[in-house]
């Protein structure tokens, strides 16, 4: 997407009105661009506006958490061993990685992340350090690894 400083703002204050009033802010940067896809930028600003919202999600709903993150324990354990490193693309605010690092029988699994929002490592960071585990954070696309 080719935005100027003026379209820039268009584009960010109607995702911001769209999403305040429940609707997609996704498909209102569709309908309203001259891309008729998702693009980076677009991408970019929503993760923006929902940044935290995950992480209130896993509060709200710590019964979901659990049971999703044990299934993923269950898949991952028996390829696990003493120093092993996993990584999650697309870690958002890890509330995912976050359930599994603390349920896994070995404690010395390091863990990798990275998301193409800061404003959702930020918020995972956050969501670790509540946690009580560690992993490498940072921002990348996975389109470009």
């Amino acid at each position: 997407m080719n935005t100027n400083s003026a379209e820039l703002g268009k584009l960010i204050i109607g995702m911001r009105d769209a999403y305040l009033r429940g609707e997609n802010a996704m498909e209102y940067a569709r309908k309203n661009s001259t891309d008729a896809c998702n693009t980076v930028t677009s991408t970019l600003i929503a993760y923006d506006l929902q940044a935290g919202s995950y992480i209130a999600a896993a509060e709200k709903n710590p019964e979901h958490v659990n049971s999703w993150c044990w299934q993923l324990v269950h898949l991952l354990e028996p390829y696990l061993k003493a120093g092993s490193t996993v990584m999650e693309v697309g870690v958002g605010e890890a509330t995912t990685l976050c359930g599994v690092l603390t349920r896994l029988s070995e404690p010395s699994v390091r863990a990798v992340g990275f998301d193409i929002s800061w404003s959702r490592i930020n918020a995972a960071q956050y969501w670790m350090s509540k946690g009580g585990t560690t992993a490498s954070l940072f921002v990348g696309d996975l389109f470009h690894i």
